[in-house]
Protein backbone atom coordinates (compact mmCIF):
# COMPACT_ATOMS: atom_id res chain seq x y z
CA UNK A 1 0.00 0.00 0.00
CA UNK A 2 2.84 2.39 0.81
CA UNK A 3 4.47 1.67 -2.50
CA UNK A 4 1.32 2.56 -4.38
CA UNK A 5 0.96 5.82 -2.48
CA UNK A 6 4.52 6.86 -3.19
CA UNK A 7 4.35 5.99 -6.84
CA UNK A 8 2.54 9.18 -8.04
CA UNK A 9 5.21 11.28 -6.34
CA UNK A 10 7.92 9.54 -8.25
CA UNK A 11 6.00 9.95 -11.48
CA UNK A 12 5.35 13.67 -10.88
CA UNK A 13 9.00 14.50 -10.28
CA UNK A 14 10.15 14.24 -13.89
CA UNK A 15 7.39 16.74 -14.96
CA UNK A 16 9.40 19.70 -13.65
CA UNK A 17 10.57 21.94 -16.47
CA UNK A 18 13.97 23.42 -17.05
CA UNK A 19 12.77 26.96 -16.46
CA UNK A 20 11.50 26.22 -12.97
CA UNK A 21 13.04 23.92 -10.39
CA UNK A 22 9.77 23.76 -8.41
CA UNK A 23 8.10 20.38 -8.93
CA UNK A 24 4.43 20.23 -9.86
CA UNK A 25 1.83 18.98 -7.39
CA UNK A 26 -1.76 17.75 -7.38
CA UNK A 27 -2.91 21.38 -6.87
CA UNK A 28 -1.24 22.42 -10.12
CA UNK A 29 -2.88 19.61 -11.98
CA UNK A 30 -6.28 20.67 -10.63
CA UNK A 31 -5.68 24.21 -11.90
CA UNK A 32 -4.82 22.90 -15.33
CA UNK A 33 -7.98 20.81 -15.39
CA UNK A 34 -10.10 23.84 -14.36
CA UNK A 35 -8.54 26.05 -17.05
CA UNK A 36 -9.20 23.40 -19.67
CA UNK A 37 -12.84 23.24 -18.57
CA UNK A 38 -13.12 27.04 -18.85
CA UNK A 39 -11.74 27.02 -22.37
CA UNK A 40 -14.23 24.34 -23.33
CA UNK A 41 -17.07 26.39 -21.83
CA UNK A 42 -15.94 29.48 -23.76
CA UNK A 43 -15.99 27.51 -26.98
CA UNK A 44 -19.43 26.12 -26.21
CA UNK A 45 -20.81 29.45 -24.84
CA UNK A 46 -19.42 32.36 -26.87
CA UNK A 47 -19.36 35.99 -25.65
CA UNK A 48 -22.95 37.25 -25.10
CA UNK A 49 -24.40 39.87 -27.37
CA UNK A 50 -24.86 43.49 -26.28
CA UNK A 51 -28.62 43.06 -26.21
CA UNK A 52 -28.48 39.98 -23.92
CA UNK A 53 -28.87 41.62 -20.51
CA UNK A 54 -28.82 38.25 -18.72
CA UNK A 55 -25.53 37.20 -20.20
CA UNK A 56 -23.78 40.47 -19.60
CA UNK A 57 -21.83 40.79 -16.39
CA UNK A 58 -22.15 43.74 -14.06
CA UNK A 59 -18.43 44.57 -14.15
CA UNK A 60 -18.23 45.01 -17.90
CA UNK A 61 -16.75 48.24 -19.24
CA UNK A 62 -19.31 51.02 -19.51
CA UNK A 63 -20.15 52.17 -22.99
CA UNK A 64 -19.99 55.85 -23.90
CA UNK A 65 -23.36 57.55 -23.57
CA UNK A 66 -24.73 60.10 -26.00
CA UNK A 67 -24.59 62.80 -23.30
CA UNK A 68 -20.78 62.58 -23.29
CA UNK A 69 -20.41 63.39 -26.98
CA UNK A 70 -18.77 66.75 -27.61
CA UNK A 71 -21.29 67.59 -30.34
CA UNK A 72 -24.17 67.02 -27.93
CA UNK A 73 -22.50 69.25 -25.34
CA UNK A 74 -22.18 72.07 -27.89
CA UNK A 75 -25.86 71.74 -28.86
CA UNK A 76 -26.86 71.81 -25.21
CA UNK A 77 -24.73 74.90 -24.56
CA UNK A 78 -26.29 76.66 -27.54
CA UNK A 79 -29.78 75.76 -26.32
CA UNK A 80 -28.96 77.24 -22.92
CA UNK A 81 -27.96 80.53 -24.57
CA UNK A 82 -30.95 80.64 -26.94
CA UNK A 83 -33.50 80.04 -24.17
CA UNK A 84 -31.77 82.58 -21.94
CA UNK A 85 -31.85 85.33 -24.57
CA UNK A 86 -35.38 84.60 -25.78
CA UNK A 87 -36.81 84.47 -22.26
CA UNK A 88 -35.02 87.64 -21.17
CA UNK A 89 -36.13 89.49 -24.31
CA UNK A 90 -39.75 88.40 -23.77
CA UNK A 91 -39.75 89.56 -20.16
CA UNK A 92 -38.18 92.92 -20.98
CA UNK A 93 -40.62 93.47 -23.87
CA UNK A 94 -43.57 92.67 -21.61
CA UNK A 95 -42.40 95.13 -18.95
CA UNK A 96 -41.78 97.94 -21.43
CA UNK A 97 -45.18 97.37 -23.06
CA UNK A 98 -46.87 97.43 -19.65
CA UNK A 99 -45.11 100.67 -18.71
CA UNK A 100 -46.23 102.37 -21.93
CA UNK A 101 -49.78 101.01 -21.76
CA UNK A 102 -50.33 102.06 -18.14
CA UNK A 103 -48.96 105.54 -18.85
CA UNK A 104 -51.61 106.10 -21.51
CA UNK A 105 -54.36 105.81 -18.88
CA UNK A 106 -53.58 109.18 -17.29
CA UNK A 107 -55.41 112.46 -17.82
CA UNK A 108 -52.22 113.93 -19.24
CA UNK A 109 -52.90 112.01 -22.44
CA UNK A 110 -56.28 113.72 -22.70
CA UNK A 111 -54.51 117.06 -22.79
CA UNK A 112 -51.93 115.66 -25.19
CA UNK A 113 -54.79 114.43 -27.39
CA UNK A 114 -56.28 117.93 -27.54
CA UNK A 115 -52.94 119.55 -28.40
CA UNK A 116 -52.28 116.94 -31.08
CA UNK A 117 -55.70 117.50 -32.68
CA UNK A 118 -55.34 121.29 -32.64
CA UNK A 119 -51.80 121.29 -34.03
CA UNK A 120 -50.40 119.97 -37.28
CA UNK A 121 -48.91 116.92 -35.57
CA UNK A 122 -50.02 113.90 -37.64
CA UNK A 123 -49.79 111.38 -34.78
CA UNK A 124 -52.96 110.05 -33.24
CA UNK A 125 -53.44 109.81 -29.47
CA UNK A 126 -55.99 107.33 -28.12
CA UNK A 127 -58.51 108.30 -25.51
CA UNK A 128 -57.54 106.91 -22.05
CA UNK A 129 -60.92 105.17 -21.78
CA UNK A 130 -60.31 103.37 -25.07
CA UNK A 131 -56.83 102.31 -24.04
CA UNK A 132 -58.23 101.17 -20.71
CA UNK A 133 -60.54 98.77 -22.54
CA UNK A 134 -57.60 97.47 -24.55
CA UNK A 135 -55.52 96.94 -21.43
CA UNK A 136 -58.46 95.19 -19.78
CA UNK A 137 -58.61 92.86 -22.79
CA UNK A 138 -54.93 92.00 -22.41
CA UNK A 139 -55.43 91.35 -18.70
CA UNK A 140 -58.32 88.95 -19.35
CA UNK A 141 -56.62 86.86 -22.04
CA UNK A 142 -55.19 84.35 -19.48
CA UNK A 143 -58.64 84.04 -17.88
CA UNK A 144 -60.21 83.04 -21.20
CA UNK A 145 -57.43 80.55 -21.95
CA UNK A 146 -57.70 79.02 -18.47
CA UNK A 147 -61.47 78.70 -18.80
CA UNK A 148 -61.18 76.99 -22.20
CA UNK A 149 -58.47 74.52 -21.14
CA UNK A 150 -60.30 73.68 -17.89
CA UNK A 151 -63.55 73.01 -19.73
CA UNK A 152 -61.68 70.73 -22.12
CA UNK A 153 -60.14 68.73 -19.26
CA UNK A 154 -63.41 68.41 -17.37
CA UNK A 155 -65.44 67.43 -20.42
CA UNK A 156 -63.00 64.84 -21.80
CA UNK A 157 -61.47 63.76 -18.49
CA UNK A 158 -62.69 61.65 -15.62
CA UNK A 159 -62.51 64.14 -12.76
CA UNK A 160 -64.43 64.05 -9.52
CA UNK A 161 -66.39 67.05 -8.42
CA UNK A 162 -64.82 69.01 -5.55
CA UNK A 163 -66.71 70.15 -2.50
CA UNK A 164 -68.79 73.33 -2.74
CA UNK A 165 -66.86 74.94 0.11
CA UNK A 166 -63.56 74.55 -1.77
CA UNK A 167 -65.05 76.16 -4.89
CA UNK A 168 -66.49 79.06 -2.88
CA UNK A 169 -63.25 79.74 -0.99
CA UNK A 170 -61.14 79.65 -4.16
CA UNK A 171 -63.62 81.90 -5.98
CA UNK A 172 -63.62 84.47 -3.16
CA UNK A 173 -59.82 84.54 -3.06
CA UNK A 174 -59.74 84.92 -6.85
CA UNK A 175 -62.20 87.81 -6.65
CA UNK A 176 -60.05 89.61 -4.08
CA UNK A 177 -56.96 89.04 -6.18
CA UNK A 178 -58.73 90.44 -9.27
CA UNK A 179 -59.78 93.56 -7.34
CA UNK A 180 -56.19 94.11 -6.26
CA UNK A 181 -54.86 93.60 -9.79
CA UNK A 182 -57.35 96.11 -11.23
CA UNK A 183 -56.42 98.66 -8.56
CA UNK A 184 -52.79 98.09 -9.41
CA UNK A 185 -53.25 98.53 -13.16
CA UNK A 186 -55.86 101.28 -13.29
CA UNK A 187 -55.02 103.24 -10.13
CA UNK A 188 -51.46 102.77 -8.84
CA UNK A 189 -49.48 102.46 -12.09
CA UNK A 190 -51.11 105.47 -13.82
CA UNK A 191 -50.32 107.65 -10.78
CA UNK A 192 -46.60 106.88 -10.83
CA UNK A 193 -44.06 107.09 -13.59
CA UNK A 194 -43.42 104.17 -15.95
CA UNK A 195 -40.02 103.36 -14.43
CA UNK A 196 -41.32 103.67 -10.86
CA UNK A 197 -44.23 101.42 -11.83
CA UNK A 198 -41.86 98.67 -12.96
CA UNK A 199 -39.98 98.86 -9.66
CA UNK A 200 -43.14 98.91 -7.54
CA UNK A 201 -44.12 95.50 -8.92
CA UNK A 202 -41.28 93.99 -6.87
CA UNK A 203 -43.30 94.63 -3.69
CA UNK A 204 -46.21 92.36 -4.61
CA UNK A 205 -45.05 89.43 -2.47
CA UNK A 206 -46.42 90.48 0.93
CA UNK A 207 -48.64 87.43 1.56
CA UNK A 208 -46.05 84.85 0.35
CA UNK A 209 -43.39 86.49 2.56
CA UNK A 210 -45.71 86.25 5.56
CA UNK A 211 -46.60 82.61 4.89
CA UNK A 212 -42.95 81.68 4.47
CA UNK A 213 -42.32 82.57 8.12
CA UNK A 214 -44.59 79.69 9.17
CA UNK A 215 -42.84 77.34 6.75
CA UNK A 216 -39.46 78.18 8.26
CA UNK A 217 -40.68 77.57 11.80
CA UNK A 218 -41.91 74.08 10.87
CA UNK A 219 -38.66 73.05 9.21
CA UNK A 220 -36.73 70.12 10.65
CA UNK A 221 -33.18 71.44 10.80
CA UNK A 222 -30.66 72.79 13.28
CA UNK A 223 -31.77 75.51 15.65
CA UNK A 224 -29.05 77.92 14.54
CA UNK A 225 -29.90 77.52 10.84
CA UNK A 226 -33.63 77.87 11.58
CA UNK A 227 -33.11 81.08 13.57
CA UNK A 228 -30.91 82.55 10.84
CA UNK A 229 -33.37 81.77 8.08
CA UNK A 230 -36.30 83.05 10.15
CA UNK A 231 -34.45 86.33 10.75
CA UNK A 232 -33.82 86.76 7.01
CA UNK A 233 -37.46 85.90 6.26
CA UNK A 234 -38.60 88.50 8.79
CA UNK A 235 -36.32 91.09 7.18
CA UNK A 236 -37.70 90.24 3.73
CA UNK A 237 -41.25 90.67 5.03
CA UNK A 238 -40.35 94.04 6.54
CA UNK A 239 -38.95 95.14 3.18
CA UNK A 240 -42.14 94.11 1.41
CA UNK A 241 -44.23 95.99 3.99
CA UNK A 242 -42.00 99.07 3.77
CA UNK A 243 -43.79 100.17 0.61
CA UNK A 244 -47.04 100.57 2.55
CA UNK A 245 -45.31 102.94 4.99
CA UNK A 246 -43.54 104.77 2.17
CA UNK A 247 -46.83 105.46 0.39
CA UNK A 248 -48.18 107.35 3.42
CA UNK A 249 -45.00 109.41 3.92
CA UNK A 250 -45.71 112.96 2.69
CA UNK A 251 -43.58 114.66 0.04
CA UNK A 252 -42.25 111.40 -1.42
CA UNK A 253 -42.19 111.99 -5.15
CA UNK A 254 -41.34 108.38 -5.94
CA UNK A 255 -45.07 107.65 -6.08
CA UNK A 256 -45.72 110.57 -8.41
CA UNK A 257 -45.57 111.06 -12.15
CA UNK A 258 -42.71 113.47 -12.82
CA UNK A 259 -42.08 115.14 -16.19
CA UNK A 260 -39.50 117.50 -17.60
CA UNK A 261 -40.93 119.42 -20.58
CA UNK A 262 -38.66 121.12 -23.10
CA UNK A 263 -37.21 124.39 -21.85
CA UNK A 264 -37.35 123.45 -18.17
CA UNK A 265 -33.51 123.66 -17.88
CA UNK A 266 -33.15 120.34 -16.06
CA UNK A 267 -36.08 120.94 -13.71
CA UNK A 268 -39.14 118.80 -13.29
CA UNK A 269 -42.66 119.12 -12.00
CA UNK A 270 -45.21 116.67 -10.65
CA UNK A 271 -48.16 116.04 -12.96
CA UNK A 272 -49.99 113.32 -11.01
CA UNK A 273 -49.51 111.88 -7.54
CA UNK A 274 -51.09 109.86 -4.72
CA UNK A 275 -52.26 112.89 -2.79
CA UNK A 276 -55.27 112.08 -0.62
CA UNK A 277 -55.73 109.28 1.90
CA UNK A 278 -58.25 107.36 -0.19
CA UNK A 279 -55.88 107.02 -3.15
CA UNK A 280 -53.10 105.85 -0.83
CA UNK A 281 -55.36 103.24 0.79
CA UNK A 282 -56.30 102.01 -2.69
CA UNK A 283 -52.61 101.68 -3.56
CA UNK A 284 -51.90 99.65 -0.41
CA UNK A 285 -54.91 97.40 -1.06
CA UNK A 286 -53.71 96.88 -4.62
CA UNK A 287 -50.38 95.48 -3.43
CA UNK A 288 -51.87 93.46 -0.58
CA UNK A 289 -54.74 91.86 -2.50
CA UNK A 290 -52.60 91.11 -5.55
CA UNK A 291 -50.22 89.06 -3.43
CA UNK A 292 -53.09 86.68 -2.55
CA UNK A 293 -52.56 85.02 -5.92
CA UNK A 294 -49.79 82.75 -4.65
CA UNK A 295 -51.18 81.73 -1.25
CA UNK A 296 -51.38 78.05 -2.15
CA UNK A 297 -47.71 77.64 -3.05
CA UNK A 298 -46.51 79.01 0.31
CA UNK A 299 -49.04 77.35 2.55
CA UNK A 300 -47.95 74.36 4.57
CA UNK A 301 -49.21 71.01 3.31
CA UNK A 302 -51.65 69.82 5.96
CA UNK A 303 -53.08 66.36 6.59
CA UNK A 304 -55.29 67.08 9.59
CA UNK A 305 -59.05 66.51 9.54
CA UNK A 306 -60.38 68.75 12.30
CA UNK A 307 -60.65 72.48 13.00
CA UNK A 308 -59.48 75.14 10.57
CA UNK A 309 -56.43 73.21 9.46
CA UNK A 310 -58.66 70.33 8.45
CA UNK A 311 -60.72 72.61 6.20
CA UNK A 312 -57.58 74.01 4.61
CA UNK A 313 -56.37 70.44 4.10
CA UNK A 314 -59.60 69.59 2.28
CA UNK A 315 -59.19 72.62 0.01
CA UNK A 316 -55.62 71.61 -0.77
CA UNK A 317 -56.73 68.08 -1.56
CA UNK A 318 -59.50 69.31 -3.88
CA UNK A 319 -57.10 71.64 -5.67
CA UNK A 320 -54.60 68.85 -6.09
CA UNK A 321 -57.14 66.41 -7.52
CA UNK A 322 -59.80 68.61 -9.16
CA UNK A 323 -58.02 71.83 -10.11
CA UNK A 324 -59.51 71.96 -13.61
CA UNK A 325 -63.07 71.85 -12.25
CA UNK A 326 -62.35 74.62 -9.75
CA UNK A 327 -60.58 76.77 -12.35
CA UNK A 328 -63.78 77.00 -14.40
CA UNK A 329 -65.49 78.96 -11.64
CA UNK A 330 -62.30 80.80 -10.66
CA UNK A 331 -61.67 82.12 -14.19
CA UNK A 332 -65.30 83.24 -14.56
CA UNK A 333 -65.16 84.95 -11.18
CA UNK A 334 -61.95 86.75 -12.13
CA UNK A 335 -63.43 88.03 -15.37
CA UNK A 336 -66.66 89.28 -13.81
CA UNK A 337 -64.90 90.85 -10.82
CA UNK A 338 -62.35 92.58 -13.05
CA UNK A 339 -65.05 94.01 -15.29
CA UNK A 340 -67.02 95.39 -12.33
CA UNK A 341 -63.89 96.82 -10.69
CA UNK A 342 -62.74 98.55 -13.88
CA UNK A 343 -66.26 99.86 -14.39
CA UNK A 344 -66.15 101.43 -10.91
CA UNK A 345 -62.59 102.78 -11.09
CA UNK A 346 -62.89 104.30 -14.53
CA UNK A 347 -65.49 106.84 -15.57
CA UNK A 348 -68.42 104.48 -16.11
CA UNK A 349 -70.44 107.00 -18.09
CA UNK A 350 -67.85 107.15 -20.88
CA UNK A 351 -67.81 103.41 -21.58
CA UNK A 352 -71.30 103.43 -23.12
CA UNK A 353 -70.78 106.56 -25.20
CA UNK A 354 -70.87 106.06 -28.93
CA UNK A 355 -67.67 107.93 -29.80
CA UNK A 356 -65.67 105.67 -27.43
CA UNK A 357 -66.65 102.53 -29.32
CA UNK A 358 -66.14 104.24 -32.67
CA UNK A 359 -62.62 105.17 -31.65
CA UNK A 360 -62.14 101.67 -30.27
CA UNK A 361 -62.95 100.24 -33.71
CA UNK A 362 -60.76 102.78 -35.56
CA UNK A 363 -57.54 102.14 -33.67
CA UNK A 364 -54.32 102.23 -35.69
CA UNK A 365 -51.43 99.81 -35.32
CA UNK A 366 -49.36 102.36 -33.39
CA UNK A 367 -52.25 102.82 -30.94
CA UNK A 368 -52.46 99.16 -29.99
CA UNK A 369 -48.86 98.10 -30.62
CA UNK A 370 -48.07 98.12 -26.91
CA UNK A 371 -51.12 95.93 -26.18
CA UNK A 372 -50.18 93.49 -28.94
CA UNK A 373 -46.63 93.20 -27.63
CA UNK A 374 -47.94 92.81 -24.09
CA UNK A 375 -50.08 89.81 -25.06
CA UNK A 376 -47.61 88.10 -27.39
CA UNK A 377 -44.56 88.55 -25.17
CA UNK A 378 -46.46 87.14 -22.16
CA UNK A 379 -47.47 84.02 -24.09
CA UNK A 380 -43.96 83.55 -25.48
CA UNK A 381 -42.33 84.00 -22.08
CA UNK A 382 -44.64 81.46 -20.48
CA UNK A 383 -43.92 78.74 -23.03
CA UNK A 384 -40.17 79.42 -22.91
CA UNK A 385 -40.27 79.21 -19.11
CA UNK A 386 -42.05 75.84 -19.27
CA UNK A 387 -39.52 74.56 -21.80
CA UNK A 388 -36.54 75.65 -19.69
CA UNK A 389 -37.93 74.00 -16.56
CA UNK A 390 -38.85 70.80 -18.40
CA UNK A 391 -35.34 70.45 -19.82
CA UNK A 392 -33.82 71.08 -16.36
CA UNK A 393 -32.24 74.34 -17.53
CA UNK A 394 -34.08 76.35 -14.91
CA UNK A 395 -31.25 78.14 -13.10
CA UNK A 396 -29.55 79.64 -16.15
CA UNK A 397 -32.47 79.95 -18.57
CA UNK A 398 -35.27 80.78 -16.11
CA UNK A 399 -34.15 82.10 -12.71
CA UNK A 400 -31.36 84.41 -13.86
CA UNK A 401 -33.41 86.08 -16.66
CA UNK A 402 -36.26 86.71 -14.21
CA UNK A 403 -33.88 88.37 -11.78
CA UNK A 404 -32.30 90.55 -14.47
CA UNK A 405 -35.48 91.54 -16.29
CA UNK A 406 -36.62 94.36 -13.97
CA UNK A 407 -33.32 96.32 -13.77
CA UNK A 408 -32.64 95.84 -17.48
CA UNK A 409 -36.15 97.06 -18.41
CA UNK A 410 -35.87 100.11 -16.13
CA UNK A 411 -32.41 101.05 -17.42
CA UNK A 412 -33.43 100.50 -21.04
CA UNK A 413 -36.54 102.64 -20.64
CA UNK A 414 -34.52 105.45 -19.04
CA UNK A 415 -31.90 105.34 -21.81
CA UNK A 416 -34.53 105.44 -24.55
CA UNK A 417 -36.34 108.38 -22.95
CA UNK A 418 -33.16 110.36 -22.29
CA UNK A 419 -31.45 109.84 -25.65
CA UNK A 420 -33.88 108.69 -28.33
CA UNK A 421 -37.40 109.39 -27.15
CA UNK A 422 -38.58 109.91 -30.71
CA UNK A 423 -38.58 106.14 -31.19
CA UNK A 424 -41.34 105.73 -28.61
CA UNK A 425 -43.20 108.75 -29.95
CA UNK A 426 -43.24 107.46 -33.52
CA UNK A 427 -43.86 103.77 -32.78
CA UNK A 428 -46.14 103.89 -29.72
CA UNK A 429 -47.33 107.53 -29.63
CA UNK A 430 -45.67 107.80 -26.22
CA UNK A 431 -44.23 111.18 -25.19
CA UNK A 432 -41.33 110.81 -22.75
CA UNK A 433 -41.36 114.52 -21.88
CA UNK A 434 -44.83 114.22 -20.37
CA UNK A 435 -44.60 110.85 -18.63
CA UNK A 436 -40.99 110.26 -17.66
CA UNK A 437 -37.97 112.10 -16.29
CA UNK A 438 -34.88 109.90 -16.34
CA UNK A 439 -32.62 112.62 -14.91
CA UNK A 440 -34.79 112.86 -11.79
CA UNK A 441 -34.55 109.13 -11.15
CA UNK A 442 -30.75 109.16 -11.09
CA UNK A 443 -30.66 110.98 -7.77
CA UNK A 444 -33.66 109.37 -6.10
CA UNK A 445 -32.83 107.42 -2.95
CA UNK A 446 -35.96 105.27 -3.33
CA UNK A 447 -34.25 103.33 -6.12
CA UNK A 448 -32.18 101.53 -3.49
CA UNK A 449 -35.33 100.57 -1.60
CA UNK A 450 -36.92 99.41 -4.85
CA UNK A 451 -33.92 97.16 -5.49
CA UNK A 452 -34.35 95.67 -2.02
CA UNK A 453 -38.01 94.95 -2.83
CA UNK A 454 -36.94 92.79 -5.75
CA UNK A 455 -34.24 91.01 -3.74
CA UNK A 456 -36.66 90.26 -0.90
CA UNK A 457 -39.13 88.85 -3.41
CA UNK A 458 -36.50 86.48 -4.76
CA UNK A 459 -35.50 85.46 -1.25
CA UNK A 460 -39.11 84.46 -0.63
CA UNK A 461 -39.04 82.44 -3.87
CA UNK A 462 -35.55 81.03 -3.33
CA UNK A 463 -36.81 77.57 -4.27
CA UNK A 464 -36.41 78.52 -7.95
CA UNK A 465 -32.64 78.20 -7.48
CA UNK A 466 -32.94 74.59 -6.28
CA UNK A 467 -35.17 72.68 -8.74
CA UNK A 468 -35.99 69.08 -7.86
CA UNK A 469 -38.46 67.94 -10.49
CA UNK A 470 -37.76 65.19 -12.99
CA UNK A 471 -36.84 65.79 -16.62
CA UNK A 472 -39.71 66.45 -19.06
CA UNK A 473 -42.15 66.92 -16.19
CA UNK A 474 -45.73 67.95 -16.82
CA UNK A 475 -46.72 71.58 -16.48
CA UNK A 476 -48.91 70.67 -13.49
CA UNK A 477 -45.75 69.61 -11.63
CA UNK A 478 -43.87 72.77 -12.59
CA UNK A 479 -46.37 75.51 -11.70
CA UNK A 480 -49.17 75.64 -9.15
CA UNK A 481 -51.73 77.71 -11.08
CA UNK A 482 -52.21 77.14 -14.80
CA UNK A 483 -50.96 79.57 -17.43
CA UNK A 484 -49.70 83.04 -16.45
CA UNK A 485 -50.63 86.54 -15.32
CA UNK A 486 -50.82 89.06 -18.14
CA UNK A 487 -49.69 91.96 -15.91
CA UNK A 488 -47.36 90.51 -13.25
CA UNK A 489 -45.63 88.08 -15.59
CA UNK A 490 -42.22 87.89 -13.93
CA UNK A 491 -43.58 87.84 -10.37
CA UNK A 492 -46.18 85.20 -11.28
CA UNK A 493 -43.65 82.90 -12.93
CA UNK A 494 -41.31 83.14 -9.94
CA UNK A 495 -43.86 82.82 -7.12
CA UNK A 496 -46.04 80.34 -9.03
CA UNK A 497 -43.11 77.97 -9.59
CA UNK A 498 -43.96 74.90 -7.58
CA UNK A 499 -42.16 74.78 -4.25
CA UNK A 500 -43.17 71.29 -3.04
CA UNK A 501 -43.40 68.27 -5.35
CA UNK A 502 -45.08 65.90 -2.89
CA UNK A 503 -48.57 65.42 -4.25
CA UNK A 504 -49.74 63.05 -1.53
CA UNK A 505 -51.21 65.74 0.69
CA UNK A 506 -53.75 63.61 2.47
CA UNK A 507 -53.45 60.06 3.71
CA UNK A 508 -56.16 57.91 5.13
CA UNK A 509 -55.77 56.03 8.37
CA UNK A 510 -55.55 52.74 6.49
CA UNK A 511 -52.67 54.00 4.37
CA UNK A 512 -50.81 55.33 7.39
CA UNK A 513 -51.20 52.06 9.30
CA UNK A 514 -50.33 50.03 6.22
CA UNK A 515 -47.10 52.00 5.67
CA UNK A 516 -45.90 51.05 9.14
CA UNK A 517 -46.37 47.31 8.62
CA UNK A 518 -44.09 44.86 6.82
CA UNK A 519 -44.30 45.13 3.02
CA UNK A 520 -46.46 42.34 1.56
CA UNK A 521 -44.95 39.29 -0.09
CA UNK A 522 -45.46 39.23 -3.85
CA UNK A 523 -45.64 35.87 -5.66
CA UNK A 524 -44.57 35.63 -9.28
CA UNK A 525 -46.18 32.88 -11.34
CA UNK A 526 -44.92 31.80 -14.77
CA UNK A 527 -45.75 28.81 -16.96
CA UNK A 528 -42.48 27.16 -18.02
CA UNK A 529 -43.58 23.79 -19.29
CA UNK A 530 -42.51 24.67 -22.84
CA UNK A 531 -39.37 26.68 -22.01
CA UNK A 532 -35.91 25.28 -22.34
CA UNK A 533 -33.40 24.95 -19.54
CA UNK A 534 -31.61 28.17 -20.56
CA UNK A 535 -34.84 30.18 -20.62
CA UNK A 536 -35.78 28.94 -17.17
CA UNK A 537 -32.39 29.98 -15.81
CA UNK A 538 -32.72 33.44 -17.36
CA UNK A 539 -36.15 33.89 -15.81
CA UNK A 540 -34.80 32.96 -12.39
CA UNK A 541 -31.90 35.38 -12.88
CA UNK A 542 -34.26 38.24 -13.68
CA UNK A 543 -36.25 37.54 -10.50
CA UNK A 544 -33.28 37.17 -8.15
CA UNK A 545 -31.32 40.19 -9.44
Amino acid sequence: MDEKMSKPNSDAAPMATEDSDVPTTDYDSDIEIEESLKTQQKKQNPKPKYWDRFGLKGNDEERQDVHTYSSFQLIKLGLYAVLFLLFLASLVTQKLSLAIASSKLTTDFKQDKKTASNSSDPRHVSDPAVHGLLLFTAMCVPYVLTFSSSCWKVYFGNLKRPSISSVVVCAVLAALQSIGLCLLVFHLLPNVGPIQGLLVLGATGIVPSFLKLHLTLNKTCEIRAKITEFAVDLFALSLQLSITALIFVPNVTFFCRVSSPPGSNGGYYVTKCLTNTVSRIKAVLALLLTSLTWWENFLEKLIEKKSLKGRISNIQSDLNENRAFINIFVSMCKFVTSFITVFIIEDSSQIFEQHIWQEFANQKVQDILDIILLILSSIAAYFIACTSCKLQMQIFSFSIPCLLSTPIAAILFALICSRSGEILKDSFYFDCDISCDAQYLKSNYCLVVALLWTLSLYWTAKHIWFPEQERIAKVERLFVNPLYCGILLEQDLVLNRKRCYNENLKKSEEEESFSKTIPPLVYACATMWHESHLEMVQLLKSILR
